[in-house]
């Protein structure tokens, strides 16, 4: 029997810029990966056409997430426009209106989840944006015992998001874009993992509260 993967959610976070690197990202996955991989990008209100642009470049089945949707290692959901996304430890997805206190960091409100969900087995990669949005979540994945990478700033077209978490310190790995595809599947294959950091205070006033676990869904 196959030992399990140590990561069972990979969260891709971006934003202005971050349609490139998605779609490199996605290309490089493998077809086989044992991971789910949740897209979360800040869109439009209306009138994306993501899920379609993205399927033209990935070997895995690509489709807009929907309230109440299972998580399956070997799928790509995307957030739709205008959604707060949360998981849970079972590995279902809950959506509602984005509100007007979240409309600015939609993306560490569903990185929090992930966090208290998942715990180690929780990989985010965080990709090009301006803004802060990411921040407060890759601290949470990190002190969870999770895995965070980092598109390198100077490779970012916009790098106000990735640079806010290297400077963090949550980073595990800051990274080129080309790498960063290949890297996921090294980890989610069970390659060696980067070394933790030391944790550090977590900010405040966001929800849901990180609960930190070493095992997280056993499914």
């Amino acid at each position: 029997m196959a030992d399990r993967s140590p990561v069972d959610v990979v969260a891709l976070v971006s934003s202005a810029g971050g349609l490139t690197a998605l779609n490199q990202i996605l290309h490089h996955l493998p077809a086989d990966l044992a991971a789910a991989v949740v897209v979360m990008q800040h869109l439009p209100a209306t009138g994306s056409s993501l899920v379609e642009i993205l399927r033209r470049r990935s070997q895995l089945p690509v489709e807009w997430i929907r309230d109440r949707e299972i998580l399956r290692p070997g799928h790509v959901y995307v957030c739709p426009p205008r959604q707060l996304l949360e998981v849970s430890p079972d590995a279902a997805c809950s959506l509602r209106p984005m509100a007007d206190e979240h409309r600015l960091r939609p993306i560490d409100f569903f990185l929090i989840s992930l966090a208290g969900s998942y715990g180690q087995r929780a990989m985010t990669v965080v990709l090009t944006g301006m803004g802060r949005d990411a921040e407060a979540g890759g601290r949470a994945v990190s002190e969870a015992g999770g895995t965070v990478v980092v598109q390198s700033p100077d490779s970012a077209e916009h790098p106000g998001m990735p640079s806010a978490v290297a400077d963090s310190g949550a980073a595990d790995l800051v990274l080129e874009l080309p790498e960063i595809g290949p890297v996921i599947g090294e980890i989610v294959a069970g390659g060696v993992r980067p070394r933790r950091r030391l944790p550090r205070p977590h900010p405040g006033g966001l929800t849901p509260t990180v609960r930190p676990a070493e095992h997280a869904g056993g499914r």
